[in-house]
């Protein structure tokens, strides 16, 4: 007699096996699936080394940048999310591993640091280095990556 379901079977008693049960495998297509949407967030993600204590969060205005200027804002702060003044915030842009902008953020209070007017050259895939060295001398570095459009044509 032949199972309905093949990739669902019931634990049968097989011989030679310890235990002498045989249990169901998990269907190859559904295990790939789930590797597959298991790593898909993990390439967007931020990377982070340094100091897990000190927290940091990106905001990129406008939120799809395209090839022009663009405003970041860093927010920082500890694990509680207090805020973090008095840090120095360097960010650097790459883009196929050649770097292609250095800027220094201006703090403004309540751990905000601003980059009002930085420059997107090209469209592609670009990664934001920013590091955060606070006032007591911890730091840390977070890679944000960032999709960068083509030039939006002016408004008529």
């Amino acid at each position: 007699m032949t199972d309905p379901l093949p990739c669902f079977h019931t634990p049968r008693a097989v011989l030679g096996i310890p235990g002498g049960v045989r249990r169901p495998g998990i269907p190859w297509r559904l295990l790939a699936s789930v590797l597959v949407l298991l790593s898909l967030p993990a390439c967007a993600r931020d990377v982070r080394r340094g100091d897990p204590d000190v927290q940091v969060r990106w905001l990129i205005t406008p939120s799809a940048p395209s090839v022009g200027r663009a405003r970041i804002r860093l927010v920082v702060s500890d694990v509680a999310w207090r805020p973090s003044n008095g840090a120095r915030v360097t960010v650097v842009a790459t883009r196929d591993s050649v770097r292609m902008a250095v800027d220094t953020a201006r703090g403004q209070g309540a751990g905000q640091y601003f980059i009002d007017d930085f420059s997107f050259d090209v469209a592609g895939r670009w990664v934001l280095s920013a590091r955060v060295e606070t006032p007591d001398g911890r730091w840390v570095e977070v890679d944000h990556p960032v999709e960068v459009g083509p030039a939006k044509e002016p408004e008529r």
